[in-house]
């Protein structure tokens, strides 16, 4: 009788394990590389240094100098919780592999309360610790642990440049020239230019306006909300009109304008494994893509899918 896991296997992977139990085992090597990542394979095997027994693990995994071996059982069809006896066949093979630190159990039911008391206590009874994993499909309710929609809401603060204002101040020279420009009986000149470049006395640019103000344009006054500062150019000028005009340098004002954002970001995929650790935690949700992520090579590691 195929149990829920099975089904669910298939319904992911579109074909069946043929040992009874494989699909679970192969579904907790793949959860234990998306927890943990490293070398994690399948049905691996091991021969006890004590015994010289060989011993079969549904999952091993080697990250870096840390090696554990672990069960998974699929207890569904039976409708019974992992119990003490299922843990102890685990403790009984840890003492004799000595490359391993550790076993991990996985369980589709849960776990008894002298299972959970063994696990806790097997680093005293037999030298290494077990973890307990409740590996099980997901129900609506365990939704509510994750978070299916993250909302951004951003300000970007900018210079408004169409809209600064630059006022230069003329040395008396330079005030000289510009009044030679007024003609007989006008009080006032107008002249419209694109301030751009400044030059020295003999017309050669200097440095342009880009350049001076690549830095930015100072603080922001806490009350108007502008920067407000100025520039000495000692022996620079402008053009105005053809002439080349002396300032001492350049006063601004800069006003500011901000634009909101928002940004929406939605996974909306539907959990198909929920992971609890030993203290009834949920620390992961596995999707349907979560899964199709990974297969197995010929030796039963687990890899990213072509």
């Amino acid at each position: 009788m195929a149990s829920s896991i099975d089904k669910l296997f298939y319904e992911v992977f579109g074909y069946s394990p043929v040992k009874k139990g494989e699909a679970y085992e192969r579904l907790a090597a793949i959860v234990l590389h998306i927890l943990e990542g490293g070398d994690v394979k399948h049905d691996e095997r091991l021969r006890g240094a004590l015994s010289d027994t060989l011993y079969q693990m549904d999952v091993y995994s080697g990250s870096g100098a840390e090696a554990s071996m672990g069960e998974a059982k699929d207890y569904t069809v039976q409708g019974k919780k992992v119990g003490r006896g299922d843990l102890q066949k685990l403790g009984g093979a840890l003492p004799d592999i000595k490359e391993i630190n550790s076993g991990k159990f996985f369980s589709a039911t849960g776990y008894t309360l002298p299972a959970r008391k063994y696990a806790d206590n097997s680093e005293g009874i037999v030298g290494k610790p077990i973890e307990l994993y409740e590996l099980r499909p997901s129900i609506e309710l365990d939704e509510n642990n994750f978070i299916s929609s993250l909302i951004i809401e951003g300000m970007i603060y900018g210079p408004d440049r169409a809209n600064i204002k630059i006022t230069p101040h003329f040395t008396e020279q330079g005030k000289k020239e510009l009044r030679s420009l007024l003609k007989a009986g006008e009080n006032t000149f107008s002249y419209r230019t694109q301030l751009q470049y400044f030059y020295d006395s003999q017309g050669n640019e200097l440095l342009n306006l880009f350049e001076l103000t690549s830095n930015g344009y100072g603080d922001i006054h806490e009350v108007t909300g502008m920067s407000h500062g100025c520039y000495i150019l000692e022996g620079a000028y402008i053009k105005v009109h053809g002439l080349l005009v002396a300032v001492h340098g350049i006063e601004f004002e800069v006003p500011y304008i901000t634009d909101r954002f928002e940004a929406k970001i939605t996974d909306d995929r539907e959990l198909r494994l929920t992971v609890i650790d030993s203290k009834g935690c949920i620390i992961a949700g596995i999707t349907d893509d979560g899964l199709r992520a990974y297969e197995f090579d010929n030796n039963g590691l687990v890899k990213k899918a072509n």
